[in-house]
């Protein structure tokens, strides 16, 4: 197959996925191709760096690198709940095993 067909095919499989319950043939056909060229797989190296520990600094990160005005789930708690009452909420998250212990930034 060449290359500007797989291209092709690629392009109209990702613009499909913003496109509501609408999955024709040549869709399908893209998936197939799209899927059949990628790596299924998570590898050694991807494994270790997901299951590496994170710090509380790192956690801290990630709270104030959330988008505002948003919910993480259906609870209706927003991004600013947390980063309002990080000093609070955060004494939780010591029991997730593993976080390094180590001094919480505020």
């Amino acid at each position: 197959m060449h290359l500007d067909t797989i291209l092709s095919m690629a392009a109209d499989f990702y613009a499909a996925l913003f496109i509501a319950d609408i999955i024709t043939p040549k869709i399908l056909s893209a998936r197939e191709v799209v899927w059949s060229h990628a790596k299924l797989r998570v590898t050694a190296d991807m494994s270790l760096a997901l299951m590496a520990p994170f710090s509380f600094e790192d956690l801290h990160d990630a709270v104030c690198g959330l988008h505002l005005n948003t919910c993480l789930n259906d609870n209706g708690l927003t991004s600013e709940f947390f980063l309002e009452h990080w000093d609070v909420l955060h004494v939780h998250f010591e029991s997730y095993s593993n976080v390094q212990k180590e001094e919480m930034p505020h």
